[in-house]
């Protein structure tokens, strides 16, 4: 059996089998909100890691590897998106006051809400299904994707549990998984 279809048939892996590793575009999180955008924006840029990660499992029993491959360039935009994501959206403009005074406060609190706890649980699942046989680099950056995708979705949660609302994108657990990402790639 090929390598490929071992990880289809037998390992479920989610690189294999699912597009985008499994996660839907923008994570699910909405656009009510210029808050909610931003985590929209990071949930979709390692949606498409995650999608750049799959393209490299070839169907002819190989692994392309990240490095020199004409993945690389589309990880490194994506995460560089992440990143300015994080530090755009971390400024207290986008939780404070327009956050406070949109007239769309109360839905994107829900939408924020049912996303990112629907997030956390999906990417958590489709964590514990990448198969660990396949290339180490490959794995690695895999399992980190799935880990922004995590701690997102907890900072996202926990910053509108209160009224006002707090900066997820500040969470210290975000931002280390963030770097532990960006030193894999």
């Amino acid at each position: 059996m090929k390598f490929k279809e071992y990880l289809i048939k037998e390992s479920s892996c989610p690189l294999a089998t699912d597009r985008y590793g499994g996660i839907g575009t923008g994570g699910g999180f909405g656009s009510n909100t210029e808050y909610e955008i931003g985590a929209q924006i990071i949930a979709e840029a390692t949606h498409c890691i995650l999608g750049s990660l799959g393209k490299l499992i070839q169907k002819d029993n190989t692994i392309t590897d990240i490095k020199n491959s004409i993945e690389e360039g589309h990880i490194k935009e994506e995460l560089k998106i992440i990143q300015e994501s994080v530090q755009e959206y971390s400024k207290d403009v986008y939780s404070g006051r327009t956050f406070d005074e949109s007239k769309y406060k109360d839905m994107s609190i829900k939408s924020i809400k049912k996303a990112a706890t629907n997030l956390v649980s999906l990417a958590k699942k489709k964590r514990k299904q990448v198969d660990t046989s396949t290339s180490k680099n490959l794995y690695k950056t895999a399992m980190d994707s799935y880990d922004v995708l995590i701690a997102l979705g907890n900072a996202m949660n926990d910053s509108v549990k209160k009224d006002p609302i707090t900066n997820g994108f500040k969470n210290s657990k975000l931002n280390n998984a963030i770097k532990t990402l960006s030193r894999g790639i």
